[in-house]
């Protein structure tokens, strides 16, 4: 969570927006946590740099230094992160609802909105690489099933 809140921040040294990803992690490393030890602020700081641009990488030295464990918690926490700022492409909040419906081969996302999603949902899409990659399924972006948004629904073994 605190991730998620933290990954703009490198917006304040990079004002042009290149290379912000980096700079927020740098940030948040260089920050003097009281309520985070040193274990879970470099986890913050991962999840936030692998937000835009690059997926986690071995030849990306932060990256490898990690146990294989936490290594896969970055990528999965990353992979929500990249869909969720793809999702706020404008900055305007437009998603008033998400609920997930997983499949064995696919997720789809299903979306509320007042107003059309083109732009956020492409973005989206485009970010979903690394949760492809992480948890083999298509990811797929909708709106809410007729009957109404999607909230518990399970399918052959998947969960919302």
């Amino acid at each position: 969570e605190a991730a998620a809140l933290l990954h703009d921040i490198g917006w304040t040294a990079s004002p042009s927006g290149k290379g912000h990803h980096r700079e927020s992690a740098r940030l948040i490393r260089a920050h003097r946590w009281e309520s985070f030890p040193p274990e879970a602020v470099n986890l913050m700081a991962q999840v936030a740099r692998y937000h835009r641009k690059s997926i986690p990488d071995l030849e990306h030295e932060d990256f490898a230094a990690l146990a294989p464990a936490e290594r896969l918690r970055v990528q999965m926490l990353a992979a929500h992160l990249r869909i969720a700022d793809g999702l706020d492409r404008s900055h305007q909040q437009l998603v008033t609802h998400l609920s997930a419906e997983i499949m064995p081969g696919r997720i789809i996302l299903h979306l509320s909105s007042n107003r059309p999603l083109t732009r956020e949902i492409a973005a989206a899409t485009k970010k979903a690489d690394l949760a492809r990659a992480v948890f083999g399924r298509e990811i797929t972006f909708g709106a809410p099933p007729a009957a109404g948004p999607a909230l518990g629904r399970r399918r052959e073994g998947g969960s919302t």
